[in-house]
């Protein structure tokens, strides 16, 4: 192998030829001068080969330059690279622990406990809802004579006074709160407005509810399709017995758990009255004839004699409900009992 010369004497070998053959022309062709050709050409080899190893000795200020860029920007993009390694991997562990809490349901708070996630606070649901475990007739402290709120299965209510007006009406939602936390059952009047609120302490068949609004009242369902209620009675009991309504008077008899009879007398003048009789069955907190019902005008036309009947028809159909404390008629074949409560009858 051949031995690698330095570079710089290389160098100086091309820099320094040309410059002394320069001066060995000039010199040699200067004949006046050729005497003392001796005289020069050591102080210009001297001065040749200074030159060339001063020029040779310096790097290239451009070439210098660039290598310290391509060092510099080498040693950028290892740091850099580095840098992002290690902001990477905590950003990749935190991604990863985010995905294990919303894949368990849980986040973790700053004292290590857990808490359930956010979306288990959702709005009630607006569909419709079973309200049969509060359904039924409900009187302030189990009075019948006192005010009165009527709930059906579907969730809507009505409200009356002592005296058998209607005070307010409108539906039921069961609703979470997160003040409590729990649901509760808030009264809406049919206008959207919150009318009272009550607990819902979880059990099905509810006889004792607290209304709260301005006061808390006490309410005690007297009948409801639990069953017996506070006061012992069964389905239906609280229809049974004797009942006015200016000169219609009304009488209701219970034959079995679920079957009823109904008489309503409504005089005409002193010696004519007309007559309907119902047989009933109880549904959904109503007695209910079906096309079985018989209207008959009957009129005594001498004193003592027997009196004479005339049916009217036998396929009449009724329904009988709660108002409060007294009784409704909603007669569906002539609509006779339009806007008529019966009360109870003090002195039967």
């Amino acid at each position: 192998m051949l031995k690698q010369r330095n570079p710089k004497t290389v160098c100086a070998i091309v820099f320094g030829f040309p410059v002394l053959m320069t001066i060995i022309l000039f010199l040699v062709n200067n004949k006046k001068r050729r005497l003392n050709m001796k005289k020069y050409l050591i102080p210009a080899l001297i001065l040749a080969m200074a030159a060339s190893m001063t020029g040779c000795g310096r790097d290239n200020p451009s070439s210098a330059s660039a290598n310290s860029n391509v060092s510099s920007s080498e040693t950028t993009e290892a740091a850099s690279d580095e840098t992002e390694a290690e902001t990477t991997a905590p950003a990749e562990d935190k991604t990863e622990e985010a995905a294990t809490e919303e894949a368990d349901g849980t986040k973790e708070t700053e004292t290590g406990s857990t808490e359930p996630p956010e979306d288990d606070f959702q709005e009630p649901s607006r569909e419709p809802q079973d309200f049969s475990g509060i359904a039924g007739y409900w009187y302030i402290d189990g009075d019948a004579s006192a005010a009165s709120l009527h709930i059906s299965n579907d969730g809507k209510f009505e409200a009356y006074y002592a005296i058998g007006i209607k005070e307010a009406s409108g539906y039921i939602i069961r609703e979470y709160s997160k003040e409590i936390p729990g649901y509760y059952f808030v009264m809406y009047l049919d206008s959207g407005e919150k009318y009272m609120t009550f607990d819902d302490d979880g059990t099905e068949q509810k006889n004792d509810i607290y209304l709260q609004g301005e006061n808390t009242v006490h309410y005690v369902r007297l009948y409801g399709e639990g069953g017996l209620a506070d006061d012992g009675r069964g389905p239906g009991e609280e229809f049974c017995g004797s009942w006015m309504c200016d000169r219609a008077h009304l009488e209701i008899t219970q034959e079995t758990d679920t079957e009823f009879h109904a008489v309503i007398k409504w005089g005409a003048s002193a010696s004519a009255h007309a007559e309907w009789d119902y047989p009933l069955v109880l549904e959904n907190g109503k007695l209910v004839c079906s096309g079985k019902g018989t209207k008959t005008f009957v009129e005594y036309k001498e004193a003592g004699s027997e009196p004479e009947k005339t049916v009217e028809y036998t396929d009449g159909s009724a329904e009988f409900e709660m108002s409060g404390s007294d009784i409704k008629w909603n007669d569906k074949k002539e609509h006779s009992g339009d806007d008529m409560l019966f009360k109870a009858d003090i002195y039967a």
